[in-house]
């Protein structure tokens, strides 16, 4: 993929970022990070306006683990879906502890997934702050034009959405 990914662009491969900190970065698909066919840690982080014209405000991945922990996003916009993260076909995403603020997108202020396929999804102590809820946009997580079976492990701290558009 072209212009995805302004400072991280990793393809079949291990992925460890651990104390880093994204500012102002801007690409097609996931404005700081854009993770594919890939195992990725993110930790301790701190991701800062940064920007995707479609996906994934600040990170985007698609394929593989991903765990996303101990993070805060402040001011990350996407141009259609996962103002801070948006994630596609990942097999297991990890939501651990991160603090979104001012996080925003026309669909999943904050994180927007689109499967497709079987995902477990694991999402506690997470924290969303400075969005709003409306039937097009959930301040917490929007699962996106799917229909698949999910394992949820949510501590319920967050609201859900579930939206399919018209075909």
């Amino acid at each position: 993929i072209d212009d995805a990914g302004s400072a991280i662009y990793s393809f079949k491969c291990d992925l460890n970022v651990l104390s880093c900190q994204f500012t102002n970065g801007k690409s097609l698909f996931g404005g700081a990070i854009c993770c594919l066919s890939t195992d990725s840690i993110i930790q301790n982080s701190t991701f800062t306006n940064n920007f995707a014209t479609f996906f994934g405000g600040s990170i985007y991945c698609s394929y593989g683990l991903v765990n996303i922990t101990k993070n805060n996003f402040k001011g990350s916009r996407a141009g259609s879906s996962g103002g801070s993260i948006y994630g596609s076909l990942t097999t297991m995403l990890t939501l651990l502890n991160n603090d979104f603020t001012n996080s925003s997108a026309p669909i999943g202020n904050a994180i927007s997934i689109d499967p497709a396929i079987q995902s477990k999804i694991a999402d506690s102590g997470n924290r969303y702050e400075g969005t709003t809820f409306d039937l097009m946009n959930s301040n917490g997580i929007c699962f996106y034009n799917t229909n698949p079976h999910y394992e949820f492990d949510n501590d319920y701290s967050v609201p859900l959405f579930s939206y399919t558009p018209d075909s």
